[in-house]
């Protein structure tokens, strides 16, 4: 019980932490910053659940939307660095980005940095 409690407090006071987490985003190297959406646009969806991307690498052509559904337990964020930056998001939300130029689009959750995906524009 005491072992409960504890993981209970630690991960209430790392909740809390997040959620009253702020960044400073310089709008000169962010071409966009869309909004968080409840719909999902277009068909090219990652699934955020168990802290992790799903599928962590997912291929589309330009001109292509891609779609980060939340399906997990804390609060996330999607980052490309200079390209585009999710405000964060719950369970429920989604957040869209059209990629509108070929490239390997590296991207991670500023919250938790070791949750990782890519974006091959073709």
């Amino acid at each position: 019980m005491k072992k409960l409690l504890s993981i209970f407090f630690v991960s209430m006071f790392v909740f809390v932490g997040c959620a009253q987490k702020t960044s400073t985003v310089s709008t000169t190297s962010i071409e966009k910053q869309p909004a968080v959406s409840d719909t999902i646009a277009g068909g090219n969806v990652v699934t955020i659940s168990d802290f992790a991307f799903v599928p962590a690498v997912i291929n589309v052509v330009v001109g292509d939307t891609v779609t980060w559904k939340h399906d997990d337990v804390a609060a996330h964020d999607v980052v490309s660095t200079g390209l585009f930056k999710s405000p964060f998001f719950e369970k429920g939300g989604s957040f869209s980005f059209k990629f509108e130029n070929a490239g390997t689009y590296e991207y991670y959750c500023s919250i938790h940095p070791a949750m990782k995906g890519t974006v091959v524009v073709e």
